[in-house]
């Protein structure tokens, strides 16, 4: 992927419960319609497949009025350490990884994603396009730690 065409976002926060908890929940792909709010559906090609590098699924958003329909599949799977994915097909290319690690109030997640959004979106620029992915990110990650609260 070319960087300057690449829309690539960074985060860093941290998640109050186990990390076992929250590594099992975040590498699994059917928990994204959960606490993504773009995320619509997700399939999982083989349901009796245990998650690991080279689990496929389909996955299905719905980001700045556009419905987008991709396959993918988990291109690292380190239990407790790393879980990435990435796109093998849809109307964008994308890859991202999340980073897990222990600390004192919980665990530390370390998130980057890379997209490559081509013509897909028109004329939108692509600075209101990362402006709009990193405002979702971030209520989504609110999500997502008020899952891991409730559960507690």
């Amino acid at each position: 992927m070319s960087i300057e065409k690449n829309i690539i976002i960074e985060l860093d926060y941290i998640i109050e419960s186990p990390i076992t908890d929250v590594f099992d929940y975040l590498s699994n792909p059917v928990n994204d319609a959960q606490w993504q709010s773009s995320c619509d559906d997700v399939t999982i090609e083989n349901p009796d497949t245990e998650i690991q590098t080279g689990f496929k699924y389909q996955i299905h958003f719905s980001f700045l009025s556009r419905k987008m329909a991709f396959e993918a599949e988990t291109s690292e799977y380190e239990p407790l350490k790393i879980y990435g994915y990435r796109s093998l097909s849809g109307p964008i290319t994308y890859e991202g990884r999340y980073e897990f690690s222990e600390v004192p109030e919980g665990v530390r997640i370390k998130w980057r994603l890379n997209a490559t959004p081509g013509k897909f979106f028109g004329i939108i620029p692509r600075n209101l396009i990362k402006k709009t992915m990193l405002k979702k990110a971030g209520e989504d990650i609110k999500r997502l730690q008020n899952t891991f609260k409730t559960q507690a």
